[in-house]
């Protein structure tokens, strides 16, 4: 028999505790469409499992969120590798909220030499917790309704990347 292989951290921005600043995302106000996501290097090479993040819904309820990965084209998201949604519980600006993990659907091969974009989206309005570590200029890509809005350093989403076996 073959033994079943492990997921391993393959990035992670949580090591040094996640504050309770947040970024919103989705439907702030009828007009607004916020999608947001950041730049990343991947500190180990492997087939991505799942996204995790601390992320929750501002209205107190639950909501689905995706999450879109994407090659870097030149500091901006390229072509879209997967996506991961997952369905997200309640989130308490007073407290790090739970981290929710997302599946992924087309288990790409991430290399430590290449750097990806990871942009969270919803319809309603959600929360995502920072990290301590600050992303370096031209880390962040938001938009609204699809529309380039930011480009640039700030906060970071606190996330963590998982590799796997992808399923046959």
């Amino acid at each position: 028999s073959v033994p079943a292989c492990a997921a391993s951290t393959i990035f992670g921005n949580t090591g040094a505790g996640i504050s309770i600043g947040y970024n919103i995302l989705g439907q702030e106000d009828p007009s607004d469409n916020y999608a947001g996501g950041f730049l990343l290097t991947p500190t180990g090479s492997g087939n991505l499992a799942s996204i995790s993040a601390p992320i929750g819904d501002l209205s107190g309820s639950s909501t689905s969120v995706t999450f879109h990965l994407y090659t870097n084209n030149s500091g901006t998201p390229g072509s879209l590798l997967d996506t991961l949604t997952a369905t997200v519980g309640a989130f308490n600006p007073s407290v790090a909220s739970p981290i929710t993990a997302f599946a992924s659907t087309n288990y790409p091969f991430l290399s430590s030499a290449q750097s990806y974009w990871v942009v969270a989206s919803s319809a309603s309005e959600i929360g995502w917790n920072v990290s301590y570590v600050l992303a370096a200029p031209g880390n962040r890509y938001w938009t609204d309704n699809g529309t380039v809005i930011n480009v640039g350093g700030g906060a970071e989403g606190a996330l963590i990347l998982t590799s796997g076996v992808p399923p046959n």
